[in-house]
C-alpha cells in the first residue's frame, strides 16, 4: 500500500530522528540522561526501533573504508623507540592515516574519481559535455563518464572508460572510427550512435548508419539505425529493434523509465548527482520497478518517485544517497 503525505512526512520525520539519536550516541561517551531519553524514545513506537536499527546498519556499511584504512593496527608498529622519535613518528603516522581515511573516503564517495582524472575528456555526475575531436566528429557525454582518444593517420581510437557516451563520426573511408568498451568493440566508418557501459554490461545503439560491433571472440552483430545489441553474461545478445526517442532520451536531458528495476534506477542515480548510491533490499519483499519520466537534472524527482513506491531515499548531498525499504 502507498503511504499517504502524512504518513510519509511521519516516516522520514522517524528517520530524522534515529540519525540524530545515533550522532548523539557517539559523540563521546553519552551521560546516563541521554541513555534514558533514548531508551524511552525507543520505547515509543516500533517504528523508532526499526529505524534506528536501520541507521545503523547503513553507518557500519559507509564506515568501511575508515575500517580497512586502519586493518592490522600497522599504524601501531615502532612504539619501542625512544620518546622523540616516537612522538614524531607517531605524527607521521597520524598524517598518513588522516590521508589514507581522506583517500578511502573520496573514493569510496566516488568510485570514478580516478578513471577521470587520468582520462583525456571527463564529466563528473551531474555533467553532460560535447566534445569536438581534432577529425571533426563529436562525442556527447553523459554524466560520470570519461574516454581516452587517439586519433592517427591510419585508425582512430576511442576508449570509453566509463559511462555513456553518443558519437557523431566524420565519415573517413581511409580512417575507420573504432570505439572500445571492456571488451566489445564497435566500428564505424560515419555514423551517429550510442554506447552505455554499466558494471559488467554494454549496450551499442545505432541512430544512423551502420556499424560492426564485436567482442573478441567469434561472436560479431552488424546494426543498422534503429537497432541494438547488448554484451551480458560474457557474451553479445542478439540485435533488437530499439525505439530511439526513449533509449536516447538521456541526449535531451531526459530519463525515461519503464518498468525499471531498482538496480538500473541507483546506476542512473549516480550519473546524475555526485555521491556513491547504497541500494539495500530486503529479499522478503517483492523486487521494485520504477516507470516515468524525469529530467536528468533533478535526482529528487526519483527519490519522491521511490518514496511513493513505499521505499526510504535519504539523499546526502556530496556524501552518499541511500535507498531502502
Amino acid at each position: 500500500m502507498t503511504p499517504t503525505g502524512n504518513e510519509q512526512e511521519t516516516k522520514d520525520e522517524t528517520v530524522r530522528q534515529a540519525a540524530a539519536w545515533f550522532a548523539r550516541l557517539r559523540d563521546r561517551e553519552p551521560t546516563e540522561t541521554v541513555r534514558r531519553d533514548f531508551r524511552a524514545w525507543l520505547a515509543e513506537s516500533p517504528e523508532n526501533h526499526e529505524a534506528f536499527s536501520n541507521i545503523k546498519s547503513l553507518w557500519y556499511t559507509m564506515d568501511r573504508p575508515a575500517q580497512l584504512a586502519g586493518a592490522n593496527r600497522w599504524y601501531r608498529e615502532g612504539l619501542g623507540v625512544g620518546r622523540r622519535r616516537r612522538r614524531l613518528k607517531n605524527l607521521a603516522n597520524a598524517a598518513a592515516i588522516c590521508l589514507v581515511c581522506l583517500c578511502s573516503a573520496a573514493l569510496w564517495r566516488d568510485d570514478g574519481l580516478i578513471d577521470r582524472a587520468f582520462a583525456d575528456y571527463a564529466t563528473v555526475p551531474g555533467e553532460r559535455r560535447e566534445v569536438r575531436l581534432a577529425d571533426g566528429s563529436v562525442v556527447f557525454l553523459d554524466g560520470d563518464s570519461a574516454i581516452d582518444a587517439v586519433l592517427t593517420s591510419g585508425q582512430r581510437n576511442v576508449r570509453l572508460i566509463r559511462g555513456r557516451a553518443w558519437f557523431n563520426v566524420t565519415p573517413d573511408p581511409q580512417r575507420p572510427f573504432i570505439v572500445a568498451a571492456g571488451r566489445v568493440e564497435t566500428k564505424v566508418l560515419g555514423t551517429a550512435f550510442a554506447v552505455d557501459t554499466d558494471r559488467d554490461s554494454v549496450d551499442v545503439t545505432v541512430e544512423r548508419g551502420h556499424v560492426a560491433v564485436s567482442s573478441g571472440r567469434d561472436d560479431a552483430v552488424e546494426l543498422n539505425a534503429g537497432e541494438s545489441v547488448s554484451f551480458r553474461d560474457d557474451r553479445l545478445g542478439e540485435k533488437s529493434a530499439s525505439d530511439l526517442d526513449i533509449t536516447l532520451a538521456w541526449r535531451r536531458g531526459l530519463l525515461v523509465m519503464n518498468h525499471t528495476p531498482l538496480d538500473k534506477v541507483a546506476s542512473e542515480l549516480s550519473r546524475m548527482s555526485s555521491g556513491r548510491v547504497i541500494l539495500r533490499q530486503d529479499g522478503t519483499y517483492p523486487e521494485t520497478h520504477l516507470s516515468g519520466v524525469f529530467k536528468v537534472s533533478d535526482p529528487d524527482a526519483i527519490l519522491s518517485a521511490l518514496r511513493a513506491a513505499d521505499l526510504h531515499a535519504v539523499r546526502i548531498p556530496g556524501v552518499a544517497t541511500i535507498i531502502y525499504r
